[in-house]
């Protein structure tokens, strides 16, 4: 499934318009599939590493506020973990 239908739809209709260094259309089309195969894989990526986020802030959360864990994580709280989120 392509993540952005709409996006390879408009770079279509761009390619096919406009021309591009003299490929044919049929080249144009294999390099814009190219290019959702490559979006697809960064949305499942960026979808993986939300998971993490959320599961390192379920785990924030979990901790009782008063608990003072020895671990080397600067900078890592709710407030960033949600600042990723957005």
């Amino acid at each position: 499934m392509v993540a952005n239908q709409e996006l390879v739809k408009s770079l279509r209709r761009q390619f096919i318009v406009q021309g591009y260094g003299g490929l044919t259309k049929a080249e144009k089309i294999a390099l814009i599939d190219e290019q959702a195969i490559l979006i697809d894989e960064q949305a499942e990526r960026i979808a993986e590493l939300k998971e993490v986020a959320e599961s390192l802030r379920e785990w924030i959360d979990a901790l009782p506020s008063d608990t003072r864990i020895d671990v080397e994580m600067p900078g890592i709280d709710r407030d960033y973990v949600d600042s990723v989120l957005k």
